[in-house]
Formats: structure tokens, C-alpha cells, sequence
């Protein structure tokens, strides 16, 4: 890639860049229908992100909603009876366009739609949710700006890895915290213990398999907290104890 085109990069990139990182406690998991598992982001903390970039909501960025309606779904079937009860399943649907500024002062937009039941079943039996059009508004909004690279860390997977959700607790605890330097020394003691316990546990592995595994985990760690020196102090460690249970085991053959 030559400069121009490492510049141009740079300059799309500046957005996602500066609010794709998720703060872990603005999470939680959820279920949702059909028993799909993912990890929700408070609206309003991308909102508070968008404002700290933007300004205030309303005046360099903010949203236009295009329509807002009712979609009629299918009749719901009485179970005990099989016959349709004359209601139907109702999804409140928002298609939203937000609109940023970008650089220069021009403005930009993006669209993305917002969807809630509104008319549904479930164990208590038909329900009705007022707060539909809230939620499809909030769905919507949240949708537009994770287009942008909000979040994206989420989006992307990463906080499946718990190794990065730890690396991001950390990361937040610093900004948080009053005396940085002071939090960031906590931070590597914190470490320093960690890696103590689990090359331990590598010097006293009962067997290669065990040996293996935890070497495995402690080295992939590392590797995310770019610990070169941990890396060696643990493959050293893996190496004298593999040769030990070889040892063993010839012993015993």
C-alpha cells in the first residue's frame, strides 16, 4: 500500500478507530428467540460515545425517522383448540436515517430499520407492548451507529475471546481510575501473580496432556498482553517438565 493510499485509510478509518472499543460493564448477555446468544451494548452509552465525539444529540448528528409502522403477521392459534384466537402477531418496524458530520463540516447519513413485536404470544399468553415503538427507535439507532465501527469490537466477535474482555476491563479500569499510574501497577501485580499460579501449575503437571492444555491457555494469554518475556519464562518451564515426564515414562516402559 503506498502513502496516499495508507493516508486515505487512515482518514476512513478515523471514526471506527476511536469508538470501536467496548467498556465490558455497558454489556450483558441476552437469549433471544429461537435461543440465539449474544452480548447486548447500552443505548445510551453509544449515545454518550457518539456524544462525546459529535457533540450533543440534535446538533451535528441526530436522526430523521422515514417510516414508522405496524406489520400484521400471521393469525395466532389457540393451542389447546388449534382455532385461530382473531388475533394476529403485530412488529412495530422504524427505518431511521442518522446523520454525523464529517470531516470539513459536511454531513453524512446512514440508515438502518428497528423491529419490536408488538402483538405476540408467549407462556402468559397474548401480550401487547406499549413500549414497542421505544424500543424500535432504540434498536434502530443502535443499529446505525454500530454501522459506523461502534462497538464494532462486539460485532466482530472479540468479545467472545475472554482474554479480550479482561484486556478491556483493564483498559477501562485505568481511565476510571483516579491515580493511573497507581492502577497500572495493580494491573501488573495482578499479572505477575497470574503467570506465578499458572507456571506452578505447569512445573507440577501430572501429565503431558495436562502440561499441553495449560500451556496452551497461558501462552495465548500472553500473547494478547504481548508478554514476550512470560512466553519464554513459560515455554522454558513446559520444556524442562515435558523432558521430566519423558523421563518418566520411559522409566516406567
Amino acid at each position: 500500500m503506498n502513502q496516499v493510499a495508507e493516508q486515505d485509510a487512515s482518514k476512513n478509518m478515523s471514526v471506527w478507530e476511536q469508538v470501536q472499543k467496548t467498556d465490558p460493564g455497558q454489556t450483558k448477555n441476552y437469549k433471544g428467540q429461537g435461543g440465539f446468544e449474544g452480548t447486548s451494548i447500552n443505548p445510551t452509552y453509544l449515545i454518550q460515545k457518539a456524544t462525546r465525539l459529535w457533540g450533543p444529540l440534535g446538533d451535528k448528528w441526530g436522526y430523521n425517522i422515514l417510516e414508522d409502522r405496524f406489520d400484521m403477521g400471521a393469525p395466532i392459534i389457540d393451542p389447546d383448540t388449534s382455532v385461530p384466537t382473531g388475533t394476529c402477531f403485530q412488529t412495530h418496524t422504524i427505518k431511521l436515517e442518522l446523520f454525523y458530520p464529517k470531516a470539513g463540516g459536511e454531513s453524512a447519513t446512514v440508515t438502518h430499520y428497528g423491529h419490536t413485536p408488538f402483538v405476540f404470544k408467549n407462556k402468559y399468553g397474548i401480550q401487547m407492548d406499549y413500549e414497542a415503538p421505544k424500543k424500535s427507535l432504540t434498536d434502530a439507532l443502535k443499529k446505525c451507529l454500530t454501522m459506523l465501527g461502534f462497538s464494532a469490537d462486539i460485532m466482530l466477535g472479540d468479545f467472545e475471546d475472554a482474554d479480550y474482555r479482561q484486556e478491556q476491563e483493564e483498559r477501562v479500569r485505568v481511565e476510571k481510575a483516579e491515580d493511573k499510574i497507581k492502577e497500572i501497577e495493580t494491573i501488573k501485580s495482578e499479572h505477575r501473580e497470574w503467570l506465578d499460579k499458572h507456571c506452578k501449575t505447569l512445573e507440577t503437571a501430572a501429565s503431558l496432556h495436562e502440561l499441553e492444555k495449560v500451556f496452551k491457555i497461558v501462552v495465548r494469554t500472553l500473547k494478547g498482553r504481548n508478554d514476550e518475556d512470560g512466553i519464554k519464562r513459560a515455554t522454558k518451564i513446559k520444556d524442562t517438565r515435558k523432558a521430566e515426564l519423558d523421563s518418566k515414562q520411559e522409566s516406567a516402559a
